[in-house]
């Protein structure tokens, strides 16, 4: 078909127009969005993933705490190198050199005395290598070894070892003094705290049974009612054996009969009722 030059202004209006603009709106809202309700906190979720965070905090832990200790550090610079005490123990003590024997005694020199300078001390005599005589006799196996015994000789642990033994100890008492199967007695507690909750909730509950403008009667009116009216039926049972037989048909005694009948046919209807698991009562306006 033949198109005509003005279609051109035709499309151009429709399209980029007031009419285009209306047909992109279309199924817009000119109404700011409310904000989405916010959700609820899952409690029971969070729990789970918090217990589950204190198992492996647990178990790693515990794998930390199996692990064997490292052993002290010991260079292999020294390993084959021998003690220079073992050494000296080992080599006989040296003996005296002989050409000290010529020397001078103490007090032995004649002549004139060696004028002393005055010296603010004393010093103390020196001793030499061959007037120390070794000690005979001593055994110093022994003498090492109760040296060694000493408190402040002994070969003590590292403090992380015994820190580890002490953490091992302390558990494992916890473990024997904890009552395995019991329930814990804030546990308890709260389980009373609920059981409670649930029956004044209960209680308070509208019972869809009753009718309006009446309310339930509590349990315990309800038995002492019904106690009271079972009492007033034996009652009413004695006073009818205790009329007399022989002149049941004077108008006084048929009078009293009737009564005592009506009185008891009263009281079993009301028997009936509060047998009955729940009983309502009208509300007085």
């Amino acid at each position: 078909p033949k198109v005509r030059p003005e279609a051109q202004n035709y499309y151009e209006s429709g399209t980029k127009g007031s009419v285009g603009l209306l047909f992109e709106l279309q199924g817009m809202s000119i109404r700011p969005r409310s904000k989405p309700p916010p959700r609820p906190a899952d409690h029971i979720r969070e729990n789970v993933r918090r217990m589950r965070q204190v198992q492996r905090e647990s178990r790693r832990r515990q794998e930390e705490s199996n692990k064997p200790m490292k052993p002290l550090f010991k260079s292999a610079k020294w390993e084959g190198v021998e003690s220079k005490v073992k050494k000296n123990l080992e080599n006989p003590w040296p003996t005296p050199r002989p050409e000290s024997q010529n020397f001078l005694r103490s007090h032995s020199r004649q002549g004139q005395p060696r004028p002393r300078s005055a010296s603010p001390g004393i010093r103390p005599r020196t001793m030499s290598a061959g007037a120390v005589r070794p000690q005979e006799g001593v055994d110093f196996v022994a003498h090492n070894a109760r040296k060694a015994w000493k408190d402040c000789n002994r070969l003590k642990r590292p403090p992380t070892q015994m820190a580890l033994q002490d953490l091992e100890e302390r558990r494992k008492k916890e473990n024997d003094m904890y009552k395995r199967g019991e329930v814990p007695k804030y546990l308890r507690n709260r389980q009373e705290e609920w059981k409670k909750e649930e029956e004044e909730r209960i209680r308070n509950t509208p019972d869809p049974s009753m009718p309006p403008g009446h309310t339930m009667m509590p349990e315990a009116e309800r038995k002492d009612t019904l106690k009271k009216l079972k009492d007033s039926e034996q009652d009413l049972l004695k006073q009818m054996r205790e009329l007399p037989i022989g002149r049941s048909d004077t108008l006084r005694i048929k009078h009293a009969k009737e009564e005592l009948e009506k009185k008891l046919s009263e009281i079993d209807e009301a028997i009936k009722i509060f047998s009955r698991p729940k009983v309502f009562v009208k509300i007085d306006d």
